[in-house]
């Protein structure tokens, strides 16, 4: 028995014997999300300096940003680089490498007005517009962007797309722009755990002389009150995707984690897990900063990210990891007085008019204040624990 088992053993945690500057190496962060008509919108475009800067403080060398279609190409022969342009200089300076994901997050609407109604639509009445999208992106940032994550999480923005359109005629047409205009590009796919319509096999048989990195998402007990700090159920789910990728024959390809966070106080049914009674109460943005429940759940990430990094990049193929996010999202911005709502409300398609939404998966408050995971994540970062 064994004997049998110390094969498994070794593979999931082949030791690489890291140092602290090998760690810190594989370390990266989501910036803020710039998607139109979403609650991260407002820091994205002015708070872009103070939020690179905290990059330097914390000596994090991998920004993962998204590049929002609905955002930068307005109208069709229009395009606004400024905020983008801004990130991609600082980060060329400093040398902390982006991953670029195409497409954008949670956009609202998901493409361009002008392009088409969905992405299905572009796809099949006008392909021509993604692509001349795709091409002026790769162009302006060549030589400053070697990374290319095509789409985010499909299956949770654009409902309508199946598997064999996302690899036939988003993934496979984008790489080959991508790599015609800069050969030193690497491809990942979008997450593998949300792929839309889950056509796996598809997936797995037709990417694979496209792709160059394999990709996942976690978040752990989505949905619930967490309380274990520890991250062996992270470890668990990241070795079982690890296994997927060898038993589809690409075990000499590597796999990112590109999102990995805490769920965090976002979500009101936390509030009535602890027996309190503020469910659907608008709360201050002072309220919410220094919510008892907000400040335990940064302490207790906190711990659970000193557990998780040096675990995770041993186990075999596991190159970089970004933790998500960078900062606390308020609408407009965040303001001590102003009554916030949850944006899980939107994350299913409601929205409270009266008030705006706010979403706490930073490390950074709105505020601009360090929480106590920012400090864990810069000693994990410069000490390698």
């Amino acid at each position: 028995m064994l004997k049998t088992l110390m094969p498994f053993v070794f593979f999931c945690f082949a030791i690489n014997n890291l140092t602290a500057q090998d760690l810190g190496n594989h370390i990266g962060l989501n910036f803020i999300r710039p998607d139109v008509n979403r609650s991260g919108y407002y820091d994205f475009n002015h708070n872009t300096k103070w939020l690179l800067k905290q990059y330097s403080k914390l000596d994090v060398k991998w920004n993962r940003v998204a590049f929002s279609w609905v955002d930068i190409q307005t109208e069709k022969d229009k395009f606004n680089w400024k905020t983008y342009d801004e990130i991609v200089d600082y980060c060329y300076q400093k040398d902390i490498k982006i991953v670029a994901t195409l497409g954008g997050h949670f956009d609202d609407p998901k493409v361009p007005a002008w392009a088409g109604t969905n992405l299905t639509d572009v796809l099949e009445n006008h392909p021509d517009h993604l692509a001349n999208f795709v091409k002026a992106l790769v162009k302006r940032y060549a030589g400053k962007i070697d990374y290319w994550e095509i789409l985010n999480e499909p299956i949770n923005q654009h409902f309508d797309l199946s598997t064999e359109n996302y690899v036939d005629k988003i993934l496979k047409p984008c790489a080959e722009i991508i790599r015609s205009l800069d050969k030193s590009a690497h491809i990942l796919a979008c997450d593998f755990g949300r792929l839309p319509k889950k056509n796996r096999e598809y997936f797995w048989q037709n990417s694979r002389d496209y792709v160059d990195i394999y990709n996942m998402h976690l978040y752990i007990m989505w949905g619930k009150f967490r309380d274990i700090a520890s991250a062996d159920l992270e470890i668990e789910k990241i070795t079982k995707f690890r296994h997927e990728v060898i038993a589809q024959g690409l075990q000499d390809k590597p796999f990112w984690i590109t999102e990995i966070g805490w769920w965090g106080t976002r979500n009101y049914q936390m509030l009535k897990d602890t027996g309190r009674n503020e469910v659907k109460r608008p709360w201050t943005g002072k309220e919410i900063s220094t919510s008892e429940i907000h400040l335990r759940e940064d302490s207790l990430r906190s711990v659970w990210l000193k557990d998780l990094f040096p675990k995770a990049v041993k186990i075999d193929g596991c190159g970089n990891i970004f933790l998500w996010c960078a900062m606390d999202e308020y609408e407009g911005g965040f303001n001590e007085t102003t009554l916030y709502h949850s944006s899980m409300l939107q994350m299913y398609h409601t929205k409270d008019e009266k008030h705006p939404l706010f979403s706490l998966w930073g490390i950074f408050s709105g505020d601009k204040k360090w929480k106590k995971s920012a400090y864990s994540l810069r000693e994990i970062i410069r000490t390698g624990k």
